[in-house]
């Protein structure tokens, strides 16, 4: 249990008290759990929503309250980095330029517009949805971003020769890849045919991704991981919501 400990330690803000030594080793099988523990932030932002639906009976306050909820259990650690994605993609003309205004902790104006657009279209999305696909939804969608982080850390070059990026895409392996894959196929086979439709789909975006920050910035880096995992969930929801429709 102590890489699964290691996971949670490392994707929320929760405080657990890891009593033996964080080897490389325990690092590398910790990304198999990576997944496991989105469902587990999914489930918490889905019993946050009931509950305050239930009490005040408010979609729009359930909904931002299960926003809410997520940033406390992760402390904002993916949208701080889709917010410095924005601000280093758009604002650095250069790979040198855009890595070192990325790696600035300040945001600037595509860093607020990129994080408010994330706010705004989870909210969007999630009204969309029935609490029963909801329940689903959530989980599944925070489960498949963690799984993005592990295929971005895999299929990716790192493009720094330090930080968190580069430490864990020395460790990431196809195996552990192919392990936190399998947690996700019991919950994708729980929503049939609309969830197997949009995880292929998201197969692809992850692709996408992972070739044009190659392009861009020469690799992957710890900000662009966590963009993955924000525009994992929110290609999600968008399309769990219009499959549920049309079928």
């Amino acid at each position: 249990m102590f890489p699964f400990l290691l996971a949670i330690t490392f994707l929320t803000r929760i405080p657990l008290p890891l009593r033996r030594e964080v080897t490389p080793d325990a690092l590398r099988r910790s990304l198999r759990y990576y997944p496991l523990v989105g469902v587990l932030v999914g489930l918490a932002m889905a019993g946050v929503r009931w509950a305050v639906r239930e009490g005040w009976d408010s979609t729009f306050l359930a909904d931002a309250a299960a926003l809410v909820a997520m940033f406390i259990l992760t402390g904002g650690l993916h949208l701080d980095g889709l917010m410095d994605c924005c601000d280093g993609l758009f604002g650095g003309a250069s790979r040198e330029r855009a890595l070192e205004i990325m790696k600035d902790s300040r945001i600037g104006s595509y860093a607020f517009l990129g994080g408010l657009s994330d706010i705004m279209l989870r909210l969007a999305l999630m009204d969309t949805l029935s609490p029963q696909a909801l329940l689903l939804a959530l989980p599944l969608s925070c489960a498949l971003g963690r799984l993005g982080l592990v295929y971005g850390l895999t299929a990716g070059f790192p493009a720094r020769e330090s930080g968190l990026g580069r430490m864990f895409a020395d460790l990431s392996t196809r195996q552990e890849l192919a392990w936190a894959g399998l947690l996700v196929i019991p919950f994708v086979a729980l929503g049939k045919f609309p969830s197997l439709i949009i995880s292929t789909a998201v197969c692809l975006l992850w692709w996408l991704m992972v070739r044009y920050f190659q392009k861009r910035l020469g690799g992957v880096t710890g900000d662009t991981l966590g963009a993955m995992n924000e525009l994992t969930e929110i290609f999600f929801l968008a399309g769990f919501g219009l499959l549920s429709r049309w079928m």
